[in-house]
């Protein structure tokens, strides 16, 4: 598990001998139990027996897409759940590490929410298991969101375990639920029957004073609930034990939770084998749990034997817990970035309550995370909105008067890597007085709504004499009536919009002058 310094672990007595820095970090670790690693050593042994039968590319060139169940868990009163964007960031990192095996990850239906404040901070308990298997959906990979695990370092774990519940689920930490921490790459690698490579440590990471140098056993310290030994057996550096000891793969080094203790990505810590020999264990290997490093991968057996696992899993009866239907292809195509179409870029929002920002739909796009704040760093008063429309009316009234800036990202179920885009600001108000264009005080567009037989009228308040161009466009920008060079005297006025004569929908009049735009949104029903 590859986990950020804000995080790290360590045994509090170590970590007291590193320089003050390094004491504040706190560390954690895979929290998935000997149970459950014990019932993916069966299926790893059954995977590479497979293989060394077959040892041809088990891939066939084409992408298996893994239909992913995200369940966003809040608390009981509906609070605290992981924001959506942050989920859209995890599943965009996930993709991209799994890319080379051909295996894809998307949000078929959508992602789930539910309350439930025990199965929040303490999925692992008796009560919040049960939770979770009622919510779990069948032949979907299920990834719950929680606020805890039920133990304090614990930043994510695979279970297939669970007392009286076989969930098959991945649970992951609130704080893990971004691109880069590596969590759910990590946990994922468990969920295709990946062990740690230093399967039989996790109990304990090695010790000099404990377990001798050179280790003074042929048995890890964790004990296996599985026969044939009731134990694992500790993997030599030579590699000449790989296949029945350790994570029982040949070309992951000998680790004894050499990573758990060390404080970066360079282990020289001079623990040796019971034969005396130097480890070497590979550092960046994700399934390991070394920190700070640049390159975290899966050696070429590990991804066999997870494209195996990926082709066993989807070839299962349907009534198998570990059934995934991965008979559907999502849509592909990556969404484009969003432009506005109201408020402008530096307009105003002609209104401080019901406000509706609108944008352009990019191709591909399927939803869309829309937020507002005061702030460009949206870190003052954000409101997320979230939308299958590329328009959202904001449910809070605007402070008059008052810059706003707002994002919007557009997603589907596979491509959510668009990330924010642009930053677009707006000042809140104007709906009776304009600013925006010299000489012009008031505008006011009757009615509106209006009914596509009816004709609009533009009452326009000025103090001097204007010549004013304006336009009526639909939410594509096209044109639909121009009036050019409308001479408007000093004082209040009306222009007609005659022949107009719009069809349903949305659309903007673009109000210029020699010294500036002013928009309104005109609704006809």
């Amino acid at each position: 598990m590859r986990i950020p310094s804000s995080f790290l672990f360590a045994a509090v007595l170590f970590m007291s001998t590193l320089q003050p820095v390094m004491a504040q970090d706190v560390r954690g670790y895979c929290g998935t139990t000997r149970a459950t690693l014990d019932g993916i050593t069966d299926q790893l042994q059954e995977r590479l027996a497979e293989l060394a039968a077959n040892p041809a590319d088990q891939r066939s060139g084409a992408i298996t897409y893994v239909p992913v169940k995200f369940h966003i868990v809040n608390k009981n009163d509906g609070s605290g759940g992981v924001e959506v964007y942050r989920v859209l960031d995890m599943l965009c990192g996930l993709n991209e590490f799994y890319a080379d095996m051909d295996i894809q990850f998307y949000m078929k239906g959508g992602i789930n929410s539910f309350n439930s404040s025990i199965a929040y901070d303490d999925p692992r308990s008796n009560a919040g298991s049960q939770v979770l298997a009622a919510k779990r959906f069948k032949a979907y990979m299920n990834i719950f969101l929680t606020n805890q695990t039920g133990e304090a370092n614990v930043l994510g774990y695979y279970t297939n375990d669970a007392p009286n519940y076989n969930i098959d689920a991945i649970i992951i930490r609130r704080d893990q639920i971004k691109s880069g921490a590596e969590t759910i790459e990590h946990e994922a690698g468990h969920y295709f029957s990946l062990l740690h490579p230093f399967n039989g440590w996790e109990c304990e990471e090695w010790d000099a004073s404990i377990h001798g140098n050179p280790v003074n056993s042929n048995t890890a310290p964790c004990n296996s609930l599985k026969p044939p030994y009731n134990n694992v057996l500790v993997e030599f550096a030579d590699g000449s034990n790989s296949t029945n000891a350790g994570d029982f793969l040949s070309d992951t080094p000998a680790d004894y939770n050499l990573g758990l203790g060390w404080p970066n990505c360079s282990y020289a810590g001079g623990c040796k084998d019971p034969k005396g020999v130097l480890l070497n264990p590979d550092e960046e290997n994700i399934m390991g749990y070394f920190s700070f490093c640049t390159d975290y991968h899966f050696s070429d057996q590990q991804k066999a034997v997870a494209v195996a696992e990926m082709n066993v899993r989807k070839s299962l009866n349907p009534t198998n817990n570990r059934y995934i239907n991965c008979n559907s292809t999502p849509e592909l195509a990556a969404p484009g970035p969003s432009a506005p179409f109201f408020p402008e870029m530096n307009g105003f929002s002609n209104g401080i309550s019901n406000v509706t920002l609108e944008w352009t739909a990019g191709p591909g796009a399927e939803s869309y995370i829309v937020r507002i704040d005061r702030l460009t760093s949206f870190g003052f008063q954000p409101r997320y909105y979230y939308t299958t429309e590329p328009e959202v009316t904001l449910d809070f009234t605007l402070s008059d008067g008052k810059i706003y800036y707002w994002q919007v990202w557009p997603y589907n179920e596979y491509n959510t890597c668009e990330n924010w885009g642009e930053i677009f600001q707006f000042t809140s108000g104007m709906s009776s007085s304009v600013e925006s264009i010299e000489g012009l005080t008031g505008i006011k567009v009757m009615p509106n709504p209006a009914t596509s037989d009816q004709l609009i009228r533009v009452q326009v308040v000025a103090d001097r004499d204007l010549h004013l161009d304006m336009e009526l466009v639909d939410l594509s920008g096209r044109p639909v009536f121009q009036l050019n060079q409308v001479q408007m005297q000093a004082g209040n006025q009306f222009v007609e919009l005659a022949g107009a004569q719009p069809s349903a929908g949305v659309y903007f009049l673009r109000i210029r002058g020699d010294e500036g735009v002013h928009t309104e949104r005109i609704v006809v029903q």
